[in-house]
């Protein structure tokens, strides 16, 4: 999807749309028997990179973050947190990283800023 993002080309549809025949593979009426299907499937992949970004502008600080705050357009909040607040928790789980996420109209959709409220200290053994 990045790379489409890239071009400028919308994304319209991604995965399957949810119908009486079309759900869960383990629900028994089902008429999918196997494969990658989720009813939020496009919320998993936007999420997912957005996640992508935001840890990469985390790995540049020149510092060990403990706790961020990300501003962005309100239409980009629910993917910036994730499916089920994946993203933050894997944040929070994997890096040892607070995030605070706040919606601020003045950035234009698909951009975000990020802005550190506190970071590690070293402390040295006297």
């Amino acid at each position: 999807m990045t790379l489409f993002n890239n071009k400028k080309i919308d994304v319209i549809r991604i995965g399957l749309q949810n119908t009486d025949i079309i759900t869960d593979p383990e629900n028994p009426q089902s008429e999918v028997v196997a494969g990658p299907y989720h009813p939020a499937f496009r919320q998993l992949v936007e999420g997912n990179m957005w996640y992508d970004a935001i840890l990469s502008r985390i790995k540049k600080f020149s510092t060990k973050v403990k706790k961020i705050e990300i501003l962005a357009n309100d239409v980009n909040i629910n993917n910036i947190i994730g499916h089920k607040k994946e993203n933050i928790e894997k944040l929070k789980d994997i890096y040892d990283v607070e995030v605070v996420v706040k919606p601020d109209d003045r950035i234009k959709p698909g951009k975000y800023e990020i802005n550190i409220l506190e970071n590690y200290t070293d402390f040295k053994e006297e």
